[in-house]
C-alpha cells in the first residue's frame, strides 16, 4: 500500500471499520501510515452519495430570512476575539460560548476589510454569524449544496468544488471538511494559490489520538466510515501543509463529549442516529448523568493535553 500523504509504501497493518451514524453497518479497510502516522481509507467507495443522506447534519436546510448586522452580536465579536474589548462588550459576552469568534483571536483580521472563504460551509449557519458580527465581504463554497445561496451583496455561497475558485481571500476556513476530500495535495495547493500573501487558514479537522485510539480502537465516532478519508496525525498535517509553503502557528484541541458517548455506544453496536441513541433520545438509560458528567471532564483534560480527537490548526505562510 502507498499512503496518499507521504507516498511512502510499506505493508501497513490494515483496520475494518463499519458505517455506524446511520446504521448501515458496510464495512471499510483503513491502514495507518508507519511513516507520517496518516489513518486513512484503502478504496473510495463508488456510491458515497449512499452515505450522505437528506438526513445528513450538514445538509439542513436554511430558512433563507433576510439578514442584518447585529450591533450586540458585534460587541461579542469583538471583544471576544480581542478586535475591540469594551466595558459593555464585557457584559453582553459574559457567559457567551465563544465559537466562533474564539478562533479570530489568533486570525488577527479587520473584520470590515477581511475577504473570508468557508470552504465545505453547508448552508453556511458560520457564515450567517460572522455577518451578524459585522464581517462584510463572506464567501461560502460547498458541491453539495443543491444551488447558490445569496444572502446579499457581503454573503454568498455558491454550488462549486474548491478546485473551481479562482478569487483570492485573506482567511480561510475549512472546518471538518478536509478529512472529506480525496484530493488532499491538490487542496492544500489550490490554497496557496487563492491566499493572500499575509492571509491565514484556519483547519478543524480529525486527528488520530493514540489515547483514544487505543481506547476505541475501530469504534471512535471520529474515524467515521467511509466519510473520512483521511484521519491527520499531527506529523502528517504538518507534513502535508508544509510541502506547499505553510507552517502551522498555532494548534489546539476542541473535541466534545460526543467522543466518548458516541464512541461507547458504537462499542454496543447502537449506531448515532438509532431510536436508542442517546442523540436521539435523551431520556433514555443508556449514560448517566454522573458518566456523562465523568466523560465531559475526560475530554476538557485531554484537550488541554493535546490528546484528544479534534485539532484547530491556525496555518499561514513560512516568512
Amino acid at each position: 500500500m502507498k499512503c496518499n500523504i507521504c507516498k511512502i509504501e510499506g505493508a501497513y497493518k490494515t483496520y475494518t471499520l463499519k458505517e455506524m451514524m446511520f446504521g448501515f453497518k458496510d464495512t471499510f479497510t483503513y491502514f495507518e501510515c508507519d511513516n507520517c502516522g496518516c489513518f486513512q481509507i484503502e478504496n473510495i467507495p463508488a456510491n458515497m452519495e449512499k452515505y450522505y443522506p437528506a438526513n445528513y447534519y450538514s445538509f439542513k436546510q436554511d430558512d433563507n430570512k433576510p439578514l442584518q448586522p447585529n450591533y450586540f452580536k458585534g460587541l461579542q465579536f469583538d471583544q471576544i476575539s480581542g478586535y475591540h474589548k469594551s466595558i459593555l462588550g464585557g457584559i453582553v459576552s459574559f457567559n457567551y460560548v465563544s465559537a466562533p469568534y474564539h478562533w479570530f483571536k489568533f486570525l488577527q483580521v479587520d473584520k470590515t476589510k477581511a475577504k473570508v472563504l468557508d470552504i465545505g460551509c453547508g448552508h453556511g449557519d458560520l457564515l450567517k454569524k460572522l455577518f451578524l458580527a459585522g464581517f462584510k465581504n463572506l464567501t461560502g463554497t460547498d458541491p453539495y449544496i443543491e444551488k447558490d445561496i445569496s444572502y446579499n451583496s457581503q454573503l454568498n455561497i455558491y454550488k462549486k468544488d474548491l478546485l473551481e475558485v479562482a478569487e483570492k481571500f485573506d482567511i480561510i476556513m475549512m472546518h471538518h471538511s478536509l478529512e472529506h476530500m480525496h484530493n488532499q495535495h491538490e487542496v492544500i495547493e489550490k490554497l496557496a494559490q487563492i491566499l493572500n500573501p499575509d492571509g491565514k487558514i484556519l483547519i478543524r479537522i480529525p486527528i488520530m489520538s493514540d489515547y483514544l485510539f487505543d481506547k476505541y480502537g475501530p469504534d471512535l465516532i471520529s474515524l467515521d466510515p467511509p466519510r473520512h478519508f483521511f484521519i491527520h496525525s499531527l506529523k502528517s498535517i504538518k507534513l502535508l501543509l508544509e510541502q506547499y509553503g505553510f507552517t502551522i502557528y498555532k494548534t489546539e484541541f476542541d473535541a466534545e463529549v460526543t467522543e466518548f458517548i458516541a464512541s461507547e455506544q458504537y462499542k454496543m453496536d447502537i449506531p448515532l442516529n438509532d431510536p436508542k441513541s442517546y442523540f436521539t433520545n435523551r431520556n433514555n438509560d443508556i449514560f448517566s448523568k454522573e458518566q456523562v458528567e465523568k466523560f465531559k471532564t475526560e475530554i476538557n483534560e485531554l484537550n488541554a493535553q493535546g490528546k484528544s480527537s479534534l485539532g484547530v490548526f491556525y496555518v499561514k505562510r513560512k516568512s
